[in-house]
């Protein structure tokens, strides 16, 4: 299974994200294998960086911001 996350400068929050998501899909409540995928839709800040610091499995970046539906299927295509 795969979590999507896109997003865009928010550095300041994406690592505790990834740490709090990452802490409930290894519960084991949550009977499945999972891998997350972030797609930094062309963040101005340290997105990147803090998340590949936060644990993202896969971690795809677009050089400029084309919005949260290009970000979606990029994510998309990348899980397909």
């Amino acid at each position: 299974m795969g979590v999507l996350v896109p997003c865009h400068n928010e550095a300041e929050v994406i690592g505790k994200t990834l740490r709090v998501l990452r802490r409930h899909l290894n519960a084991r409540s949550f009977p499945y294998d999972s891998v997350i995928i972030v797609v930094d839709d062309g963040s101005t800040d340290d997105t990147f960086q803090k998340a590949l610091q936060g644990g993202a499995d896969v971690l795809y970046r677009h050089e400029t911001n084309r919005g949260l539906g290009a970000a979606t299927r990029a994510g998309m295509e990348i899980a397909h």
